[in-house]
């Protein structure tokens, strides 16, 4: 609930809005020393679900219920590069 029909600051839960982890504290990890068992628990939810789907993008996709655009940049944020990718390097 708010006053006036708009939602303020004070409005809002506290924390809301505030980052888990400070963003220099998550950079991508550079592929050859990347390590899953370091990914925070939603890069390797992340992971269990590519790995589930033989890391077909689009079906890990629907199945989370996100664009595949957006996809890319959580497996980018974690540092994930599909196999693919990596043999290519």
């Amino acid at each position: 609930m708010c006053a006036n029909r708009l939602i303020d600051v004070d409005d809002l839960p506290e924390g809301f809005g505030v980052p888990a982890t400070p963003v220099e504290a998550s950079a991508p990890q550079i592929a050859d020393d990347f390590d899953p068992h370091k990914l925070p628990p939603e890069g390797m939810l992340l992971m269990q679900y590519l790995r589930a789907a033989s890391w077909n993008l689009s079906a890990v996709a629907r199945q989370i219920g996100v664009s595949r655009m957006t996809l890319y940049r959580r497996m980018s944020r974690y540092g994930i590069r599909s196999p693919n990718q990596r043999d290519a390097s």
